[in-house]
């Protein structure tokens, strides 16, 4: 998508049988200004048995407008954009799913790069890059457990390791 193998920022949606990753077509709604924009490289990222580096992301639902918000938090919470209630006509009241994840595109007849450092997760941490404290909280605030499903389609590539 890009030509290079810089690790990028993404959002995708999905709804209605359509869908999209950034801003490529109408959907996800950026908030200026924000130091996170979906398409961007991010930079700096960890290195392996180096500095490590964190991105604490937030979706939730704005119980005034109906949209459904990200946030960095990071250092506190800094809007990154949001996606419009209209998009999700079946997400009126709440999300019956949510998915969290990583992706890598390169051409045909050319070698996949590594997700992630390319590393599996039982090198531990400085090695491995990885997803944590997924919560699911609710419209008041509440943190409700998840029931997280495993989904590998490439064991090979990478693999999922609950903590």
């Amino acid at each position: 998508m890009y030509g290079n193998h810089d690790t990028r920022f993404f959002v995708y949606w999905r709804a209605n049988k359509k869908g999209c990753f950034n801003l490529l077509c109408e959907g996800f709604v950026p908030y200026k200004p924000s130091n996170y924009i979906p398409g961007h490289k991010l930079d700096p990222i960890s290195q392996i048995d180096g500095k490590q580096s964190v991105l604490a992301l937030q979706i939730s639902k704005d119980s005034q407008t109906g949209d459904w918000w990200l946030n960095a938090v990071t250092n506190g919470a800094e809007p990154i954009g949001h996606w419009p209630k209209s998009l999700f006509t079946s997400l009126a009241d709440s999300a019956s799913i949510f998915q969290w994840g990583g992706a890598v595109s390169f051409y045909p007849n050319q070698k996949s790069p590594p997700m992630g450092s390319g590393r599996y997760p039982r090198e531990g941490y400085g090695k491995a890059a990885y997803l944590r404290n997924v919560q699911l909280i609710s419209d008041v605030g509440s943190i409700s457990p998840t029931s997280a499903e495993r989904f590998e389609d490439q064991t090979y590539c990478y693999q999922f390791v609950m903590m």
